[in-house]
C-alpha cells in the first residue's frame, strides 16, 4: 500500500490463560518522550450535580463540583500535564491533561478526547502526536494509563459499569474538567487501539449517551475472555444517543491473538443495526496503524458532535485540507 505505519501491538498471550508475556511493548503511536510526574495526591470532595444537568447519567454521579487541581499541559509541552498519584475512580493514577490549539484567553467551549492505549503501553506513547495531526481547533485531550498496562485485560472491565475503575475515571474526570473549563458536553470523543480499542467501545457502550463519536483502531466488541466479555449488542440498542463511529482494522492478518478482523464487522452490524453511522477503513495491513489516517481522525471528531443530523458524511466521505480519505476507508451500508 506503500503508506508509513507503525506496529499497533504485539500481543504474545499463553493459550492457556490470560497471563502477558515478558517485554511486549505497544510503541505503534509515536509518543513524546518519558513524562514528570508531580507525586501529589488530591483529596477531593465531591456532591452529586442536579438531576439532569449536561444529560449526565444517573450512575455518572457523584460528581467533582470544583477543580480537582490536576495540572494541564499542551502537545508541546506534555511533562506539564502529566499527573501521577491522584485518586481517580478510588485507584491512584497517572494520566495526562492537554489542552490543545488553545490560545491564551480563550473562552468558547472545549470538545475533549480520551485516548485509551493497548497492551504493555503507556499514556505518554499512545499520546504521541502522529495520529493527532488532523488536530485544528481547541479542546482537551485526556490521555489515561492503564492501572497495570502489561496484565490482561488490560482494563477494568466489569459486568457492573459501576464496579469499574476506569468507567469511575471516565466520570469523575469529565466532572473535573466541567468544574474547571468551559466544556462542550455534546463533543466527548474517544479513541482506542487494540486493548484500548476494545475498552473504548466498552466506554460507548455504557457512557454512550454522553459521547459524540468514537475511533477504534483494531479494536471494537472483541470479547476475547470471560471477564473482558459484555452485552454489546442488548446495550447498544439501549442507547438513545446515536454516537458516530470510525471503525479502523488491518484485514484478515489482524490477528495478534484473536480476530480483530471479526471484532470490526460484528462491531459495524452491531451499530448499523442500532441506526448508528460509521465510517469502515480495513487498511489490510494486519495488527498495524497507517500513518495516513492520522489527518481524518479529529476532522471526523470535528464533524461529529452529540445529535448531528443528518450525518454530515451521509452522502460520502467529504474532501478536506488534507485531501481525499484513504481509498481503503468508506462509509459502512
Amino acid at each position: 500500500m506503500g503508506v508509513a505505519r507503525w506496529p499497533v501491538l504485539a500481543m504474545a498471550l499463553f493459550a492457556a490463560g490470560c497471563s502477558s508475556s515478558d517485554g511486549q511493548q505497544d510503541h505503534g503511536i509515536p509518543g513524546d518522550g518519558p513524562g514528570q510526574t508531580d507525586g501529589a495526591v488530591v483529596d477531593r470532595q465531591v456532591a452529586p450535580t442536579e438531576s439532569g444537568t449536561d444529560r449526565r447519567l444517573p450512575d455518572a454521579k457523584p460528581w467533582p463540583t470544583k477543580p480537582c487541581g490536576f495540572k494541564t499541559g499542551t502537545q508541546d509541552d506534555v511533562p506539564a500535564g502529566t499527573n501521577s498519584a491522584f485518586t481517580m475512580g478510588g485507584k491512584p493514577r497517572l494520566f495526562l491533561v492537554l489542552k490543545v490549539n488553545v490560545p491564551a484567553g480563550y473562552t468558547g467551549k472545549l470538545p475533549v478526547v480520551f485516548a485509551y492505549h493497548g497492551y504493555a503501553s503507556k499514556a505518554v506513547n499512545f499520546n504521541g502526536g502522529s495520529w493527532a495531526a488532523g488536530s485544528n481547533k481547541p479542546h482537551l485531550k485526556v490521555v489515561p494509563e492503564a492501572v497495570n498496562p502489561s496484565a490482561m485485560p488490560v482494563w477494568d472491565f466489569k459486568a457492573n459499569p459501576g464496579d469499574s475503575a476506569d468507567i469511575k475515571f471516565f466520570d469523575e474526570m469529565l466532572g473535573c474538567l466541567n468544574a474547571e473549563f468551559s466544556v462542550d458536553n455534546d463533543r466527548v470523543h474517544l479513541v482506542g487501539t487494540s486493548m484500548g480499542g476494545i475498552f473504548a467501545a466498552y466506554v460507548f457502550t455504557h457512557r454512550g449517551n454522553q459521547v459524540a463519536s468514537f475511533m477504534t483502531g483494531s479494536g471494537g466488541f472483541a470479547t476475547p475472555f470471560s471477564y473482558c466479555s459484555w452485552p454489546t449488542a442488548q446495550l447498544v440498542a439501549a442507547l438513545t444517543n446515536k454516537a458516530a463511529a470510525l471503525i479502523m482494522w488491518g484485514g484478515v492478518d489482524d490477528k495478534p491473538s484473536w480476530d480483530f478482523n471479526k471484532a470490526a464487522k460484528d462491531t459495524i452490524q452491531t451499530l448499523r443495526g442500532n441506526g448508528h453511522f460509521v465510517v469502515q477503513c480495513d487498511h489490510g495491513l494486519g495488527h498495524e496503524w497507517p500513518d495516513d489516517i492520522n489527518p481524518y481522525i479529529y476532522q471526523f471528531f470535528e464533524d461529529h458532535p452529540r445529535g448531528v443530523k443528518p450525518d454530515p458524511y451521509a452522502s460520502g466521505l467529504p474532501s478536506t485540507k488534507w485531501g481525499a480519505w484513504p481509498s481503503y476507508c468508506s462509509v459502512a451500508p
